[in-house]
């Protein structure tokens, strides 16, 4: 049976078999394909707004070869940086290093960075100075280890209590960002000052009023004038420390827009620096994830529309459509509900095949523990013949898994401190 529905309801494994414009204008496909990817996605929401899907058939993605997903490959060759400032550069495509870093060593990297941040953040607060000493390292630490591990790193952005923590926050997107940016080809010195940036670029908010940033519901045109000043005062303190104000040109601008209607500058396009850019795209990205969702929609999935639909105007566009490749339909760290009624963690994704991601199952949907054999039991690829019978039937909000316990799956993990 086929039914029309919006290009904005699509979920991953859906069958297509028309669009709205035709296969003959189609700018990729010329007969049915089940949606597997986030590239799909972009294009079809740039191409498209009303698809016919087939249901009450299997809709899976077809399945590769069996391989491995740790096979080491060569580094990308590194974006100059005459090229890399503008959007146009040639990107590269992302590979894998061999890991000579254990996921306990990256775990606790994890950790001891948000330490760091944390302490450095409270300093601030009470009016003391950074320790940019301590900061510097921290970001060379976690550079290494999301160039070694950056599964793991991942990982652990989604399997930590969330709180309000602005140092909390501030890591997650420096994870994103460094892995994003290894995905583009940045390499070296040029990362190790990313990661930084990323650290530090709302560094301004703690030196806002409490009552300002404690205020719920919608920010009026004066609160958004106080809540701007955040970039002048985190470029000042910066100022302060010769060793830190490198950062200073990208936190600066990772408030404009494309389309020139951001502060503090009103600067567009590719007069934005690269870095600002990406930041621009993660941090964004991080925001929308991170919202209540609809139990109707799968939380990343919606927030890759959401971020698509910002291109052009705040966003770079062709930054924004790499990036929703680099995740995919369920990116790492991802919970998913299979087609057994387990509730399973997306732990690797394959570039073949997004809907066939790597999964450690944790327990039954409705909260019930699974039998321990289970529980230890080895992640399970499901592009593997083996595992032709599982598929995944949608991703699961985290609130909306009965029974979770972090702490436990960090320990079923290795993750655990």
């Amino acid at each position: 049976m086929r039914q029309n529905i919006p290009v904005q309801k699509l979920a991953p494994g859906m069958k297509i078999v028309a669009l709205d414009i035709g296969w003959d204008k189609s700018p990729k496909w010329q007969s049915p394909f089940v949606l597997s990817s986030g590239e799909d996605l972009a294009l079809l929401l740039e191409h498209c707004r009303v698809v016919s899907v087939e249901t009450g058939a299997a809709t899976e993605a077809p399945i590769p070869r069996p391989a491995t997903t740790t096979a080491p490959a060569a580094k990308a060759p590194p974006v100059t940086p005459a090229a890399a400032t503008s959007s146009s550069a040639t990107l590269q495509e992302d590979t894998r290093l061999p890991s000579g870093m254990s996921c306990a060593r990256a775990a606790a990297c994890y950790r001891q960075s948000l330490d760091v941040l944390t302490r450095n953040f409270e300093r601030l607060s009470w009016g003391d100075g950074l320790d940019s000493a301590a900061l510097k390292q921290t970001a060379d630490e976690l550079t290494e280890a999301c160039s070694e591990q950056p599964q793991t790193l991942l990982l652990m952005t989604e399997l930590q209590e969330r709180t309000a923590s602005l140092a909390q926050k501030s890591l997650n997107i420096a994870i994103l960002s460094i892995s994003f940016g290894r995905s583009l080809g940045l390499s070296g010195e040029r990362l190790k000052q990313l990661a930084l940036a990323a650290m530090l670029h709302d560094i301004g908010m703690l030196k806002l009023p409490k009552t300002l940033l404690q205020k719920k519901g919608k920010a009026d045109a004066a609160d958004r004038i106080q809540l701007q000043k955040h970039i002048r005062i985190g470029c000042d303190l910066l100022y302060g420390y010769p060793e830190l104000r490198p950062l200073i040109k990208t936190i600066a601008h990772h408030h404009e827009r494309f389309d020139g209607k951001g502060y503090p500058t009103g600067i567009a396009g590719e007069r934005i620096p690269l870095e600002a850019r990406l930041l621009a795209v993660t941090g964004i990205y991080h925001t929308l994830l991170n919202q209540p969702g609809s139990a109707d929609h799968a939380r990343s999935t919606q927030a890759l529309r959401k971020l698509y639909a910002l291109r052009d105007r705040h966003l770079d566009p062709k930054l924004t459509v790499r990036f929703i490749r680099y995740l995919g339909i369920y990116p790492i760290g991802t919970l998913v509900e299979l087609n057994d009624r387990k509730l399973a963690l997306v732990v690797d994704v394959h570039q073949e095949s997004r809907t066939r991601p790597v999964v450690q199952c944790l327990q039954n949907i409705d909260g019930v523990s699974l039998a321990a054999d289970a529980c230890a039991a080895e992640p399970l690829d499901l592009a593997q013949e083996a595992f032709r019978h599982l598929n995944v039937v949608r991703s699961v909000p985290r609130h909306q898994a009965q029974g979770l316990d972090l702490t436990q799956i960090l320990s079923q993990l290795g993750l655990a401190a």
